[in-house]
């Protein structure tokens, strides 16, 4: 999926074992897409983001909707 709305509206057609979701994404920021996956259609998340301690704050929200954990992309 190339943005977070594109990423929710295909778990709802077919739910993947794991998402690598990127935080900032056009359209709906991977915060909002994790929090309606999770709502719809939950699976595992795995939020990439090029520096996991700058977006602390972000990540700790996209967490709090249920991501499993937060790694920096290189």
């Amino acid at each position: 999926a190339y943005t977070g709305l594109e990423a929710v509206n295909k778990c709802l057609v077919d739910r993947p074992d794991l998402i690598l979701m990127d935080l900032f994404m056009p359209e709906m920021d991977g915060i909002e897409a994790t929090r309606q996956i999770m709502q719809r259609s939950p699976c595992a998340i795995l939020i990439v983001t090029a520096d996991v301690q700058h977006s602390s704050a972000r990540v700790f929200e996209a967490l709090g909707y249920g991501a499993l954990d937060a790694v920096n992309t290189p």
